[in-house]
């Protein structure tokens, strides 16, 4: 008695191996879609989880309605991290590869001959300059390289160790050569490292809590720690005014310089978020929509960035801006 020991024959094989490809070529997309919602829920999931511990804070500060001089838009991931149980994977969005630094909570103040001279925050500034070590060596500041341009920031090495590289501001603007303070800053876990290490001879620093109260009399080679922290989020500025129900209070977003707050006073232009090759800002994460979390509590998923630009003047009036400040 003698068996059948046929095997497939090439043809055979190529059929099922054509037949596995457009399985998969029909099921990839599917599994892509349901983890780019499962993304996008996890997101929308941490801004409502901000906006519970936002409202926890604020009972326990016993703030209604307006602020008094209660703002922490700069350094607000530290502020509400402890009404988060600590949860800093709150603070990130599943889509984020690339965290924004919510800025140290802090003031600079400078003093000129005994007289206050200028005073400055972490947020972005046109006047001041995010650089990496290679960007600072490369940049060789000097008082005689006047009118510098600051090149985009690009990370290198640790990017949680980067130098601001500040601009007095006076009259005419400064002779914008960046090197009238310059500080290395290393991002720890809920706190920032400052190190000042250049300040102008003539000036004297010192460096301030939000509230205006002298944290360190002379900032000069100094080394301190402030609190700060990272995440894929920005809150409106004006939302820590006036808590309006239809008022955008959070959203997806990106850094320009440091700060994690976003808004028409921001100095930003979403336009200049836009990457090389793409027609939506970097922030716009979920199918090129950003998740946003309104002052009443509501979370909308996947809102077009054109539908939120603050510098639209009625999008302005309508999402950003508190009303006393409404024309």
């Amino acid at each position: 008695m003698h068996r059948n020991l046929r095997g497939f024959s090439l043809i055979e094989l190529l059929v099922v191996v054509s037949l596995i490809i457009m399985l998969i070529a029909i099921l990839l997309p599917g599994l892509h879609r349901t983890r780019a919602i499962a993304r996008s829920t996890i997101c929308a999931n941490n801004l409502r989880s901000i906006d519970q511990a936002r409202h926890s804070r604020d009972q326990r500060l016993k703030i209604t309605g307006k602020r008094g001089f209660d703002d922490p838009s700069g350094g607000w991931p530290s502020v509400l991290l402890p009404f988060l149980g600590n949860e800093a994977l709150t603070l990130v969005c599943p889509e984020d590869d690339k965290l924004s630094g919510g800025g140290p909570d802090a003031i600079i103040d400078c003093w000129l001959g005994g007289n206050p001279y200028f005073q400055t925050d972490f947020n972005e500034s046109p006047l001041q300059a995010k650089l990496s070590q290679t960007q600072l060596d490369a940049a060789n500041l000097a008082e005689n390289q006047n009118q510098w341009v600051p090149p985009a920031y690009q990370p290198d090495g640790d990017p949680h160790i980067f130098y601001l590289c500040i601009e007095d501001i006076r009259p005419g603007g400064g002779d914008k050569d960046y090197e009238d303070l310059i500080i290395k800053i290393e991002e720890l876990p809920g706190e920032f490292e400052l190190t000042f290490m250049k300040g102008h001879t003539n000036r004297h620093f010192k460096l301030l809590d939000a509230h205006g109260v002298v944290l360190v009399d002379n900032c000069t080679n100094q080394t301190v720690r402030i609190p700060g922290g990272s995440s894929s989020y920005a809150f409106n500025r004006y939302f820590w005014s006036e808590r309006r129900p239809d008022m955008v209070a959070a959203l997806d977003y990106d850094d320009f310089v440091i700060a994690n707050a976003a808004g028409p006073d921001a100095d930003q232009d979403w336009d200049d978020m836009i990457p090389d090759g793409k027609e939506h800002p970097s922030f716009a994460r979920h199918g090129d929509g950003i998740n946003v979390l309104f002052g009443s509590g509501n979370v909308q998923t996947s809102v077009k960035p054109v539908d939120l630009d603050p510098a639209v003047g009625p999008i302005n009036e309508a999402l950003w801006l508190p009303e006393d400040l409404l024309p």
